[in-house]
């Protein structure tokens, strides 16, 4: 019986190695020998580390995305995309903060919605500017002024839109030269201008006017009445004489 008994209990050693609380010294000593006390420690610095690498992100995600509305559409975009370009409006940080709306927490913009994704567009392309087809030259072109996307955007649509740059003109010094030459480039400047344009083209009306008449036939045999009258008649020859009176006439005249 006591062989039984030990053999039970050296097979519930077996069984059951680890326990909690043994409850036999046999227990104490098998415990001691063969199993070792494994201590699990939580780092916690580590998963510190971690929470603290997610937070980031996900601040620098939300506070690096912008939203701009544009009469009543939002848009949303990165900084570091608008920043690309600091000389412009949305590039620029004390510009654009004139028009924040710290209640929505957004860039607003009383603008013309389609032409501002063509400028949004030129910050995510990186400079790639494009005229919607149903918005006019002028509106487009007046967008990218107040935006202030450069000489470089504006010289872009010049290329794509033919363009054509007007040229600076270099006027008369003299006071009174500038004037008239004012005058007479643009008539429509004022009142003065607009009488001496009429007085000009009165005077180019009344010069083509009688250089029609002169070919009319009553006013073309002039010339040759006026060499009839100078013909010698009298003298009995074959010979055609020759009227110089002919060939003053504005239509024989050779001009050097």
């Amino acid at each position: 019986m006591c062989h039984q008994s030990n053999y039970h209990e050296n097979q519930s050693i077996k069984m059951n190695p680890i326990n909690d609380q043994p409850s036999s010294s046999k227990q104490k000593s098998f415990q001691h020998k063969f199993i070792r006390p494994v201590v699990i420690t939580t780092d916690d610095s580590l998963i510190q580390v971690n929470r603290n690498y997610h937070n980031s992100l996900s601040t620098k995600t939300k506070r690096d995305r912008i939203t701009i509305n544009v009469s009543g559409k939002r848009y949303q975009t990165y900084l570091s995309t608008l920043e690309n370009y600091p000389n412009t409006l949305l590039g620029n940080k004390q510009k654009r903060m004139y028009y924040w709306n710290g209640q929505e927490n957004e860039l607003f913009f009383d603008r013309h919605r389609t032409c501002f994704e063509a400028v949004l567009y030129y910050y995510q392309s990186n400079g790639r500017l494009r005229r919607p087809d149903y918005v006019s030259l002028d509106t487009f072109l007046e967008e990218i002024s107040f935006f202030d996307l450069g000489l470089q955007a504006i010289s872009q649509i010049d290329q794509l839109e033919n363009v054509s740059i007007i040229k600076h003109i270099d006027l008369p010094n003299w006071f009174w030269r500038r004037y008239i030459w004012f005058y007479l480039e643009y008539p429509q400047h004022s009142i003065c201008a607009q009488i001496l344009h009429f007085i000009s083209m009165s005077i180019t009306l009344v010069f083509g006017m009688t250089l029609a008449i002169e070919t009319l036939p009553t006013y073309n045999k002039q010339w040759y009445n006026l060499c009839e009258k100078e013909e010698n008649i009298t003298l009995s020859t074959n010979d055609i004489p020759i009227c110089s009176a002919r060939f003053s006439s504005p239509f024989f005249i050779i001009q050097r």
